[in-house]
């Protein structure tokens, strides 16, 4: 199939985002078909199509002779869950790794679905946001951290629903499988906060404060967590970085910050913006920086669409811009472009190395049996010859 896959899917995301109803009850029947279509696609892709899926594979081979809470398994809490969940599959289906892709892709398209249904005022700008950030075909190699964010993408919902024991239950459910999704942990109090002028100068200089101190704390971070990296800054700021700066800046002059909704949404989004900064440093922190910038899929929408939104008794950040209907689409269509050159540019167009070429997708049935075999008993010789 190869990288027409991924333009076959975006295709269908616009040309089905406008031809069927976006609002009401009636939205339902896109994101439906929207998640189905997503999850398909992600569940059935073959097995080893990336090098991290190789691992993932080696470790679901090798989890079932292991012990509940071995040290391999339980790692003293770390990631157990997405271990045992692992285990549990292969025992159940006798070794099948497909059912745990499917699984996961279930899952995260059925949370995706979710939070779009609940809080996107536009579906269809919500999955062109998913795909064109890369944050569907980001789980297409990184298992663990996807299938967590999953779990974030409820505690988000459970955010806007002001359900505060049910966030934390997510947040500490997708810890267990993903660790360092921990730092989703402070999202519901900061984006609880009413932005003002007060407010906004305070995080503008917090900001400013972590920028300066960024050194000490990935010193910091990599002695908790990733006692075997060594981060080094480029002193560049990213691309992506700026781009979320204008995202914002876009919205709370579009929008203003007076609808409790979108400043928390807008709160949220800051916080991965500012974890975004440390991208310089290592590609780990823009995963990190995911996991808040995901909502990106509920915020680039209520920018560029019209929706109800409950207003603060009084706010001091209340200046917006008033835009025609004309102009609000003219807007919307330079998002589409400027989207879909951003998903070519970052993820249709990227040289790969050939263990991670996930633009020559496959799916599972394209590929034979047999290589699969070959495939596995490559994975277990490297992994002996290094001695994992």
């Amino acid at each position: 199939m190869g990288v027409a896959i991924y333009y076959i899917i975006l295709a269908a995301v616009i040309v089905l985002g406008r031809l069927m109803p976006q609002s009401g009850k009636k939205k339902k029947n896109y994101i439906i078909l929207m998640a189905a279509l997503h999850a398909f696609v992600s569940g059935f892709r073959y097995k080893l199509l990336t090098g991290d899926l190789q691992k993932y594979a080696y470790t679901f081979l090798t989890v079932k002779d292991k012990d509940w809470f071995s040290e391999d398994v339980f790692s003293e809490g770390r990631n157990f869950l997405f271990m045992w969940f692992l285990k549990a599959v292969n025992q159940i289906t006798d070794g099948n790794f497909q059912i745990v892709l499917i699984i996961i892709a279930v899952f995260i398209e059925l949370a995706v679905a979710i939070v779009v249904f609940k809080h996107s005022p536009s579906p269809w700008l919500s999955y062109l946001i998913w795909n064109c950030f890369g944050f569907y075909s980001f789980g297409f190699s990184a298992l663990k951290q996807s299938f967590a964010m999953g779990f974030i993408l409820l505690a988000f919902s459970a955010i806007m629903e002001k359900k505060p024991v049910k966030f934390i239950i997510f947040v500490v459910i997708a810890g267990f499988i993903h660790f360092p999704a921990i730092i989703f942990l402070p999202a519901y109090i900061i984006a609880s906060r009413k932005i003002t002028y007060k407010n906004a100068i305070i995080y503008i200089v917090i900001a400013i404060l972590i920028f300066a101190l960024r050194n000490d704390i990935v010193e910091l971070s990599s002695d908790f967590y990733y006692e075997d990296k060594n981060f080094v800054s480029s002193g560049r700021i990213s691309g992506r970085f700026l781009m979320l700066c204008l995202i914002i800046i876009a919205g709370v002059f579009i929008k203003g910050v007076d609808g409790i909704k979108f400043s928390t949404v807008l709160s949220i989004v800051a916080i991965g913006t500012i974890i975004q900064l440390f991208s310089s440093f290592d590609n780990v922190f823009t995963r990190l920086a995911d996991y808040y910038l995901q909502m990106l899929i509920v915020f680039i929408p209520m920018i560029f669409t019209d929706f109800e939104d409950e207003k603060y008794d009084d706010s001091s950040v209340s200046y917006k811009l008033f835009l025609s209907k004309k102009q609000k689409k003219l807007l919307t269509i330079c998002l589409v472009l400027l989207s879909v050159a951003f998903y070519y540019f970052t993820v249709l167009s990227v040289k790969t190395i050939s263990v991670d070429d996930y633009l020559n997708f496959k799916f599972s049935w394209e590929v034979s049996d047999d290589l699969w075999d070959e495939a596995v008993r490559s994975i277990q010789l490297n992994s002996e010859t290094s001695g994992d």
